[in-house]
Formats: C-alpha cells, structure tokens, sequence
C-alpha cells in the first residue's frame, strides 16, 4: 500500500536495547534517507571488456529539519548528542512503530551536522544529518511484527485420480466448492469439474485452473517450479476466517491446510 512522507516516523530510544521506549520525535519537517552501497572493482580479463562491480559496505545517512526549540525534549537531546559527540539509538520508520508491518532501520547514530539557519521572516530551524556510529548493536532494518496472516494449503496427486474422486476447498467466507475429478463428462450437480489427463502433472494443472477461475472461492493456487503434481494454495484475505480444513475423496489426493490464518 503506498505512503506519503507524512506517514513516516522518527522515534529515539529512551531505553535499552532489550527493552526499548521509543519517542517519537514530532518536530520533523521533510526527512531523506540517503542508501548507497560502497564498490569495489573486480573485473579481469574474463569480464568481456566489461567493468564489473561487487558493493562493500552500506553507507546510510539521514537529513532532516528540525524548528528551533529548546522547550522540545527531542531537540535538546539531539543537540547534546552533537556537542558531545554521543550517540543516540533511533529509529527511522516509515509508519508508527507500533503498527504490524512498519519497518525501517534501527541503529545507534552520531549526529554529524547540527546547522542552525535564521530565515528573516521564518522560524529558526536546525539541519540534522545523523549517521549510524559504532555500537554494541549493530544497524538493523527493524519490521513491526504480528501483522495479519493468510492461511495456506496444499494439494499433491500422488497418482492419477479416479473418476469421481473430490476435493472441497473454501475460503471461510463464501461457500465452499468441490472440485470433482471427471473422465465421463458427468459430474454431481454443483460440483466443479476437472478433467483427468493423461498424467498426475496434467491433471493438476486443470485442477489448478479450476481453483482459480472458481466464483466467488478467495484461494489462490500456485504451480509447484518446475510445475508437477503439486500446488500451493493461499487465502487471499489474511485472517483466521480462512483456517477451513481442505476435505478430500480418493486414494491418490493427499490435502494439507487449510492453515496458519490470524489476525
């Protein structure tokens, strides 16, 4: 889902490591996150005339705009973490930090630019260009955990299926369908047919199709690479209400799922 840069977040650590508070630091105009890879030159006369490259070491710095305020708790710690060239553990975040899915890095970082202007007719605002510095904890890109999860599934033929065999998917929403292997061109009323080809592999592809192209059923399947006698299935709502157990007639149809929705 897209952002705006109104959505990001910068937060410091007003506590451990291990158990940290975080602080969101409101007095932030426009942030830029600057990434780029160190190179280091590895071409050889193999290359075919080609300079090619391998990246080193990350560099990252971040420059933001903070209004002159010595009453901010936040600026004031920034400012000391500058004049004493201290670091200070934060979080550059791209919604709130307690929101499942955001993400962003974390790391203890030197304040490297502290630079006052005096617009004459703005406020007064600092420029802030923090890097990440050595530490006990080194850079991570942190991602808020707990978000909604689909529930998923399997179907493998371990044979061709027999004529009439079934298997019953649904997505905890709508009514479940029931997919029926045929060879006769007859198949129960209400059942979805699918034709037993002349191999496992064949077979699963048209039950693939079936599954994909039945409405309304919020499942998704997905080809085993290279494609075989299996597929993947996903729910494609995350959520609980898609835990619905896969139900299956035949000796040759092996279900898993379906499974492991929350939130």
């Amino acid at each position: 889902m897209p952002k705006i840069g109104l959505d990001g977040k910068l937060y410091r650590n007003t506590g451990t490591y291990e158990a940290p508070v975080w602080v969101e630091i409101k007095n932030v105009k426009d942030l830029t996150g600057n990434y780029e890879m160190g190179e280091a030159d590895v071409t050889t006369r193999g290359s075919g005339g080609t300079k090619e490259t391998v990246p080193t070491l990350l560099e990252a710095s971040f420059e933001f705009a903070m209004v002159w305020d010595t009453s901010d708790p936040n600026f004031e710690a920034i400012r000391t973490a500058f004049f004493a060239r201290t670091p200070i553990e934060m979080a550059v975040m791209d919604g709130d930090i307690t929101t499942p899915g955001s993400q962003g890095p974390r790391a203890a970082m030197a304040v490297t630019k502290f630079s006052r202007k005096e617009p004459l007719t703005e406020a007064m605002e600092v420029d802030v260009t923090i890097k990440p510095t050595r530490s006990a904890h080194p850079w991570s890109w942190m991602e808020v955990p707990g978000g909604a999860v689909a529930a998923t599934g399997s179907i493998s033929l371990t044979g061709l299926p027999s004529d009439g065999d079934t298997v019953t998917l649904g997505d905890g929403v709508h009514p479940a369908k029931t997919f029926e292997f045929d060879s006769n061109d007859a198949v129960t009323p209400g059942n979805i047919s699918v034709t037993i080809g002349e191999s496992a592999a064949a077979t699963m592809a048209a039950l693939i199709t079936a599954i994909n192209t039945a409405v309304p059923l919020d499942v998704t399947a997905t080809p085993s690479d290279p494609p075989d006698a299996d597929c993947a299935l996903e729910n494609d709502t995350p959520g609980a209400a898609g835990n619905v157990p896969i139900m299956k007639t035949g000796a040759n149809i092996t279900v898993t799922g379906m499974s492991g929705g929350s939130g």
